[in-house]
């Protein structure tokens, strides 16, 4: 007979999570609570985080203090799912879905019962986190060089990108200007109508890419097609 394992209450933990938070120490450097955030936004398109995920790490930055982030103090919050449904108008499954999506990405660890009740209690003078029961957002503080080095790697293929384009869009208008003369010559020896439209349809399509791996070949092809010109 199978045997059915009874409900703990406690969250099961998931391959992802673990491959995620792998490389994670657990350490508690002093950081910027704002700089943290600032750090994981602007890592978050290039990782493939979508703006769920953002949202939703944006709305529990809220409910952590900027003295959470000095060294060796626990970065957790503990927001109700009642008030987490009310920020973000989502349905409480909505909500669950949203959280075990960023453990999943080893963005935050559950410090919980399974329950859905949060609480917490700091020390009246310092504020310090004596005992709580929610969640960890020291994961995405140690994870702040990865975001700016994934933002960093974005803008530079960016930039690349945009380089590309602007060399396409060059050699298109130098090679239009001189099928215009030979048209408007009336030279022989080519077809300047075809050779115009084909440097058109390249130069349409370099405008509307992105990826430096992309417009490299198209750059390439625009040359060529200048060179025959």
């Amino acid at each position: 007979e199978a045997l059915v394992p009874r409900p703990t209450g406690r969250r099961r933990t998931t391959a992802a999570q673990l491959q995620a938070t792998a490389r994670l120490s657990g350490a508690l450097p002093a950081l910027d609570k704002g700089r943290v955030l600032s750090a994981f936004k602007q890592g978050a398109s290039p990782m493939g985080f979508s703006p769920s995920v953002v949202h939703m790490v944006d709305v529990l930055f809220g409910y952590s203090w900027s003295t959470d982030w000095q060294e060796g103090w626990p970065r957790l919050v503990w927001p109700s799912q009642e008030a987490l449904v009310s920020e973000t108008g989502l349905t409480l499954s909505g909500i669950k879905k949203r959280l075990r999506r960023l453990i999943d990405l080893g963005l935050i660890r559950a410090h919980d019962i399974g329950t859905g009740r949060r609480w917490g209690r700091r020390d009246k003078k310092t504020g310090r986190i004596l005992q709580s029961c929610g969640f960890d957002l020291s994961p995405i503080g140690e994870r702040m060089l990865e975001f700016l080095a994934a933002a960093a790697e974005h803008e530079a293929r960016q930039q690349e990108a945009r380089a590309l384009r602007g060399a396409c869009s060059a050699t298109s208008r130098a090679a239009l200007s001189l099928t215009d003369h030979a048209l408007e010559e009336g030279l022989a020896g080519a077809n300047w109508l075809a050779l115009a439209e084909a440097v058109r349809h390249l130069a349409a399509t370099a405008r509307l890419q992105k990826d430096p791996m992309q417009l490299v070949p198209l750059a390439g092809r625009l040359r060529l097609l200048h060179d025959q010109v």
